[in-house]
């Protein structure tokens, strides 16, 4: 799963800490590994009482190391993902993932190893969140093309309740009822260091990931995305994003609509000159949307494209 050039690069990066904290880095490892696999991170009422691992390893960290000064900090971060990292393949492996899954580990620990070691080089010259990595290592947050997917996630209540208010409409709540919102969803999340396959093709090969997924996971409600690029504005200001909405929406999905944040506006016009111009016209203004693909209709749309054998992904 990852290259014997890769693993020795991690041995190296998880020597870069202190040999006096090495007892209590393998202690904090292994109560990570333990209490943040088993974990039900997201809570499905309220949406402000839950924790994500990233949240739940940096609160064990800061127990376990509460005076340490910040260089040093930084490189027993390092030193802890690394050695979390090492015993990957072996999570993965009881996962039992689709093959094509495990081909992407390889392009993602490169990056990894690449993300530690610029921050070993210079641990205190940017904001890096280390513990950003904690979900890929411990396989929550597996590589599927075009998205990284967290396995543990929901849809809080709270949201959809509140699209009452937002859509002055009871649809999305009947919708969430009836394909039993209430449990673990599949949540996709952009990975800003791979965009390789951010296109049409490789979204459908991730829907396809997503419904093998589904199979090998019975309790799964579905899948659920939550961006700015979700937005119903954007069929018409960016219609070369529109195949990100339109295409599940056309199998099945239905969006849900969130209140507009500063990280809204800051994602959706940094990397267009035409949104950016909008916003500053006062003719646009982003909204962070949820998409919510049902396991039902997800299944429908992959069973006739593996019947029609259009599609060479491997089951």
């Amino acid at each position: 799963m990852i290259s014997q050039q890769t693993f020795v690069s991690l041995e190296k990066m998880e020597s870069i800490a202190p040999r006096s904290h090495a007892a209590k880095l393998e202690k904090l490892s292994l109560v990570i590994l333990e209490q943040c696999r088993k974990a039900q991170y997201r809570d499905w009422i309220m949406p402000n009482l839950s924790r994500t691992p990233a949240d739940f390893a940096k609160f064990l960290f800061d127990k376990q190391f509460p005076n340490v000064s910040e260089p040093e900090s930084v490189f027993l971060q390092i030193s802890l993902i690394s050695k979390l990292a090492k015993i990957t393949p072996l999570l993965v492996e009881k996962e039992k993932f689709p093959k094509k899954i495990i081909k992407y580990y390889h392009g993602s620990f490169d990056r990894l190893v690449f993300f530690l070691e610029k921050v070993a080089d210079n641990p205190l010259g940017m904001n890096y969140n280390l513990f950003s990595k904690i979900g890929l290592v411990l396989a929550i947050n597996i590589p599927c093309g075009a998205q990284l997917l967290d396995l543990k996630s929901t849809i809080p209540l709270q949201s959809v309740l509140l699209t009452i208010h937002r859509e002055r409409s009871l649809t999305n709540v009947m919708r969430y009822i009836k394909c039993r919102g209430f449990g673990v969803w599949f949540r996709g999340h952009t990975d800003t260091e791979y965009l390789d396959e951010f296109n049409e093709e490789g979204w459908d090969n991730f829907y396809l990931l997503i419904a093998e997924l589904l199979l090998r996971r019975r309790y799964v409600r579905g899948l659920v995305g939550t961006s700015w690029f979700y937005d119903p504005q954007l069929i018409n200001i960016s219609p070369r994003l529109s195949y990100l909405q339109l295409r599940q929406l056309e199998r099945g999905a239905f969006q849900m609509r969130h209140r507009g944040t500063v990280s809204d506006v800051n994602f959706a016009t940094k990397s267009s000159p035409t949104r950016l111009r909008l916003y500053q016209d006062g003719l646009y203004n982003p909204v962070s949307h949820s998409l919510v693909w049902g396991r039902n209709e997800i299944l429908r749309w992959a069973e006739n494209i593996w019947r029609s054998g259009s599609s060479r992904a491997q089951r």
